[in-house]
């Protein structure tokens, strides 16, 4: 399978997994699908960037939050865009160890045996007992 094509398999999943997630908590879900969606057909150094941009952007949040300028909504708006590309982050680097490539990713991004799994259903590999 092509990275851009597993990049959007794990893309569509997601969006579909937060639907229903968070269905009854729209601020959830629409920071997770804009988080999401600026994941398409990133490269692995571009959703570095994109990772580093969004921490950043939920550090900004988290304080205007605390200092009154924004809302409890707005914060977790933000802060599920940034899970969200942290997730495609992890997958991307599950990706990129399967074919034997370094990852730009911090190693707390990952790779995790949650998004092996997860991968692993995409581009159909059996997962290990």
């Amino acid at each position: 399978m092509q990275y851009l094509n597993a990049l959007d398999a794990v893309i569509e999943r997601g969006i579909a997994g937060v639907k229903v997630s968070y269905k009854d908590e729209p601020h959830k879900r629409d920071g997770s699908i804009e988080g999401f969606n600026a994941c398409r057909n990133k490269t692995p150094d571009e959703l570095f960037k994109i990772l580093t941009e969004a921490g950043e952007k939920t550090k900004l949040a988290r304080d205007d939050h605390h200092n009154g300028k924004i809302s409890i909504e707005v914060y977790w708006k933000v802060r599920h865009a940034e899970v969200q590309i942290e997730w495609v982050c992890n997958c991307v680097s599950v990706m990129l160890m399967g074919k034997s490539q370094k990852s730009p990713f911090p190693r707390h991004v990952g790779p995790t045996a949650r998004a092996a799994t997860f991968v692993a259903g995409i581009i159909g590999i059996a997962a290990p007992d």
